[in-house]
């Protein structure tokens, strides 16, 4: 599959009436822990420093009941060791999310930050809905059809779902 490098911006065409009033006050930024998806981040720094924006720092971890891939696998062999290593995986997020965090405070970014659980797509949607994100920024590594079905996608299935512009950065291994 060919693979760009140039991030896109995706806008609903059911905004088309409304950009004229669009800002670009709160940024929504889903790091999920991976040095690669964290690529985004300088990007959504940048627009946040043009646009005078603040910064929402996101990550989600599923629950049980919300696994996709090959977690699913997993979590039906070792129900009991899965539960447990997602729960102790929100403390370490929540560190990991703290260090973003205070790294880009100290160079004068305003920044809060969450690690929710559920099923990280509809999480992302419904928290850029709840906060009134006007745009979210998203590493990708630009996966579509059944590609992105069978990996469990999370930008394909924002880019779905969601009505706020996203803007997809693409990111390599």
């Amino acid at each position: 599959m060919a693979f760009g490098a140039t991030p896109v911006l995706v806008i609903r065409p059911s905004l088309g009436t409304v950009a004229a009033s669009f800002r670009c006050k709160r940024i929504l930024v889903p790091l999920d822990g991976n040095p690669e998806h964290e690529r985004c981040l300088p990007l959504a720094v940048d627009l946040a420093i043009a646009c005078e924006s603040s910064l929402h720092l996101l990550t989600v971890v599923p629950t049980f009941g919300t696994l996709s891939g090959e977690w699913t696998v997993t979590s039906r062999l070792l129900p009991g060791t899965t539960s447990r290593m997602l729960d102790m995986s929100v403390s370490g997020l929540e560190e990991y999310l703290q260090s973003h965090q205070s790294r880009l405070q100290r160079s004068g970014l305003e920044v809060t930050c969450d690690v929710l659980r559920g099923e990280p797509s509809q999480i992302i949607v419904d928290a850029a809905q709840a906060l009134e994100i006007d745009v979210i920024v998203l590493g990708t590594h630009g996966k579509k059809g059944t590609g992105a079905f069978w990996a469990g996608s999370v930008a394909s299935k924002v880019s779905r779902n969601s009505r706020t512009p996203l803007l997809l950065v693409p990111v390599k291994k």
